[in-house]
């Protein structure tokens, strides 16, 4: 047996148990954060087109036992049509759906309500809200709230908000 069979081997094992992946949608964000590991910003217009997730979706599902699919970015939410599409798309073939969001279109009661049933119609399981110190300069916790308030008991399998702590954090248990 070569090294390459021995390698691919390996690798077609480990391919075939995965459960979840996640996928990182775009580098653009609306936001600019210091502590951003992804380099996402108002200047990155890289993203990926509802084809090539879907490709890449039917790919991994055929090697593998994949269950969850994670959107993230950048801010996922600014693919629009796309993003809605990709979660309808995994819940018509069985597959659980989670939403990285830093909740920046969440202005208002409306927005929010908006956003939160479109998300829901197009199949999303799990919503995680990611806010922290740094986020919160850019996105009014305000608008986490909104989302909090209006995400609780419409179905999602869990509303996530990601805190950032210390003694000096402004974002505490109490908040």
């Amino acid at each position: 047996m070569s090294w390459n069979s021995i390698i691919e081997d390996h690798y077609m094992e480990m391919l075939s148990n995965i459960r979840e992946t996640a996928i990182a949608t775009t580098d653009q964000c609306n936001i600019k954060c210091e502590h951003c590991l992804m380099m996402s910003g108002p200047s990155r217009k890289e993203k990926l087109s509802y084809l090539l997730m879907k490709r890449f979706i039917d790919s991994l599902r055929a090697k593998s036992k994949l269950n969850t699919v994670v959107f993230t970015g950048g801010e996922s939410t600014l693919l629009g049509e796309d993003l809605f599409s990709i979660i309808s798309y995994c819940s018509s073939i069985g597959l659980g759906t989670r939403l990285v969001t830093n909740g920046s279109w969440a202005i208002n009661n409306c927005a929010t309500e908006d956003m939160i049933l479109y998300l829901l119609e197009s199949g999303l399981n799990e919503l995680n809200i990611s806010t922290d110190d740094f986020h919160a300069k850019e996105v009014s916790l305000d608008c986490v709230r909104r989302i909090w308030k209006c995400a609780k008991g419409r179905g999602f399998s869990a509303v996530i908000l990601g805190v950032c702590s210390g003694p000096e954090s402004r974002v505490t248990p109490q908040f």
